[in-house]
């Protein structure tokens, strides 16, 4: 009989495949079977929602966009009593970011910092992204700095996004600083 770790792996590959109803349908099995979903299984979920355009549901009843699907699943990962991680808080702000709700975005950043969490790089890198969204540069200046004062080293992602930002919050020069 398949294990967490099992279905854990075949979440992701469906999430890598973008075989995002897939991805759901296998979470729904692992809950069928009485498995217990670890901090790898959400986090891999979350993951999904991250990747999607689509509306995905996870019953009849419970319909969402993906940032939204991301949330609940954060929601019922806290109900099954599991501590989540960076790479937990980094999906759900990478979720927000990319479905455009960048406030969504900074209340995770916010949730995660009150928790004690320490934020990595690819976290920063989807908050940055999120100012882009949202037009707010010198607050993508601020995360950039905020970033390097943590002793986090910016990579290329880091770079186009606050380039993204700037751009789009018309200040491209702001970037060059």
């Amino acid at each position: 009989m398949p294990t967490i770790v099992t279905y854990n792996a075949l979440i992701s590959a469906c999430d890598k495949g973008k075989q995002l109803s897939q991805a759901v349908e296998l979470f729904k099995v692992v809950q069928r079977q009485g498995l217990v979903p670890d901090v790898v299984t959400y986090n891999t979920l979350i993951s999904v929602c991250q990747t999607s355009s689509h509306v995905i549901d996870l019953s009849a009843d419970e319909k969402g966009s993906w940032p939204q699907l991301a949330l609940e699943i954060f929601q019922a990962m806290k109900q099954q009593g599991l501590v989540p991680n960076v790479v937990t808080y980094s999906a759900l702000v990478s979720a927000c970011e990319k479905g455009r709700r960048p406030q969504g975005a900074f209340k995770v950043f916010e949730t995660m910092q009150r928790q004690g969490v320490v934020p990595n790089v690819i976290t920063y890198n989807a908050l940055i992204s999120a100012c882009e969204k949202g037009k707010q540069p010198e607050r993508a200046l601020e995360l950039f700095e905020a970033m390097q004062q943590q002793g986090l080293v910016p990579d290329v992602i880091t770079s186009s996004a606050l380039i993204s930002a700037c751009e789009k919050g018309r200040q491209p020069g702001r970037a060059l600083e």
